[in-house]
């Protein structure tokens, strides 16, 4: 009897990965890090080739993640040689899964068995101009036909795919889901016992507690300006010259007298009502700051005393919109 394997995989927040040819259409500072992270060589050498379906098609909410995520789980396999790969959002790959040896979902959200609805027809804005409207309704028609046709016998194409993905896991396929690839699938029971659970909202309006003491106090500062942007851009806490997005590495001489100019966070002080002062340098856009950071008990982070150490620096612009 054939083995059943079933390889589930959550991985949450930033799902890297379409296609290496697809490259040039992503950020490339970010393709330049997803090469970076790639693991040189496989933990275990394949007994023959493989090859990976990996797929896109999100027929519910559309992570902008995904053209990373397809992009890396492809270049993964190139770089490492452990499998080839074809990346596809059509669901009809799912009428022919002979060949494929696992199956990645890259945030496949609602009924990935299906095409995406092209939605309801479009309405003209009040500030729209004609020509923008008649292109705009034009791209809507030619989607809605396409979607019409593919969908002829949706129900029984759902069905057999259903079937075909079933079979193809107890002969022993694998099955990867990225992140919200628990987020599709809701009248499908056997997909929620494989998947090992649906998705049910994100509890960001809860309020959790946190825990500030002189050992964690500086990762939570590194944590939140991390993921905290101000109105004009982010200020990243800068600990040594690796730490700065350069255009090109600077010359060794401005290496070193910047370098020495870093170092970690650290605590200057604490109040008796619990609050943290530390010094940190930071970078806003070109400049590089000393600066006074300080931490309530209650998460609150202000700056103060910045003084300026560099400025018109030769960096790139920051990822998130710096």
């Amino acid at each position: 009897m054939t083995a059943r394997w079933f390889l589930t995989v959550s991985l949450l927040a930033l799902a890297v990965l379409a296609a290496p040819a697809l490259a040039q259409q992503l950020n490339p500072d970010m393709v330049k890090k997803i090469d970076a992270a790639l693991p040189a060589k496989a933990t275990a050498t394949p007994a023959k080739a493989r090859k990976v379906l990996i797929y896109t098609n999100a027929a519910g909410f559309v992570h902008s993640s995904i053209p990373y995520g397809a992009y890396a789980v492809e270049a993964m396999g190139k770089k490492t040689g452990a499998y080839s790969s074809v990346t596809s959002n059509d669901p009809a790959v799912f009428d022919n899964l002979s060949g494929y040896d696992a199956i990645v979902m890259v945030n496949t959200t609602g009924d990935w068995l299906q095409p995406r609805s092209p939605g309801g027809e479009p309405k003209k804005g009040d500030k729209e101009s004609d020509e923008s409207f008649e292109k705009k309704l034009a791209a809507w028609k030619d989607a809605k036909a396409a979607y019409d046709k593919a969908n002829v016998d949706a129900k029984g194409k759902v069905e057999s795919r259903r079937k075909n993905l079933l079979d193809f896991l107890s002969s022993g396929g694998g099955l990867a889901g990225f992140h919200a690839a628990s987020d599709a699938q809701y009248q499908w029971k056997e997909f929620g016992l494989i998947i090992g659970g649906y998705f049910w909202g994100h509890p960001w309006h809860e309020k959790v507690p946190i825990k500030l003491d002189d050992e964690t106090v500086a990762d939570y500062a590194r944590f939140f300006f991390t993921y905290i942007r101000g109105r004009h851009g982010r200020f990243i806490i800068t600990e040594n010259v690796d730490d700065i997005n350069w255009k090109e590495d600077p010359p060794p001489a401005a290496r070193k007298a910047i370098g020495k100019m870093l170092g970690p966070v650290s605590i200057k002080k604490k109040d008796e009502k619990g609050t943290y002062c530390l010094e940190a340098r930071v970078m806003f856009k070109d400049s590089l700051f000393k600066t006074d950071i300080y931490v309530k008990p209650d998460g609150t982070v202000t700056l103060t005393d910045e003084e300026l150490l560099i400025e018109d620096m030769p960096v790139l612009d920051d990822v998130f919109g710096q």
